[in-house]
């Protein structure tokens, strides 16, 4: 298996937008692969955590009537983890507007949720996770290569369980989910970006 740190794409190929026509769209890039995706990149703090490989190595294959349930989150890779308490989820997106005027670009980051064994809001081993939407960069382009990153600006905060014995990023089994929903000149995508990451060994 292979695993990712620093951007994975998540994304359904085949599926490119035409310019100029239709809804809008969100995408990984202005135009070519991948349409209906989001790109993800694990940081601490400003740091890129690409050599940690915590979420698993995405194919560009995984989505299905929109969703993608394939990601996996590697324990074991996290766990080794023991610089920072806290990492995030960051998010990259293009909004390709297709019919739509260009102006007013908007994002949300929504419908979280976190179980592990049955038991909401938790990973396990006392590691938890929530959403920080305090500030979203409202921009068209929210890429990695163009605005850093902070991408979309709102992103997921994994907080570590754990303590004297080591940093723990949660157990086997547990689940994350997340949505990604944007609209630009007052048109919205036809549906959420929806993302689901499993902990695996």
């Amino acid at each position: 298996m292979s695993f990712i740190g620093t951007m994975g794409v998540v994304a359904q190929q085949g599926n490119q937008a035409a310019a100029g026509s239709g809804d809008p769209t969100v995408a990984t890039s202005e135009s070519g692969n991948y349409n209906n995706a989001i790109a993800l990149g694990m940081y601490d703090g400003t740091t890129s955590l690409a050599s940690v490989n915590m979420i698993d190595n995405v194919t560009g294959s995984g989505y299905s009537s929109g969703t993608d349930d394939t990601l996996e989150w590697n324990v074991n890779s996290a766990n080794n983890y023991q610089s920072g308490s806290s990492v995030h989820i960051r998010i990259f997106a293009y909004i390709r507007e297709g019919g739509s005027a260009t102006s007013s670009p908007t994002w949300s980051l929504h419908d979280f949720e976190i179980q592990q064994g049955g038991t909401a809001d938790t990973l396990g081993g006392g590691a938890t996770a929530q959403l920080v939407t305090s500030s979203y960069n409202q921009y068209q382009d929210n890429t990695l290569a163009t605005r850093g990153y902070t991408g979309i600006g709102a992103y997921v905060n994994i907080d570590a369980g754990g303590g004297r014995g080591g940093l723990t990023w949660g157990s086997t089994g547990a689940t994350m989910a997340f949505s990604v929903s944007a609209s630009i000149g007052g048109d919205a995508i036809d549906s959420a970006i929806q993302t689901e990451i499993t902990w695996v060994v």
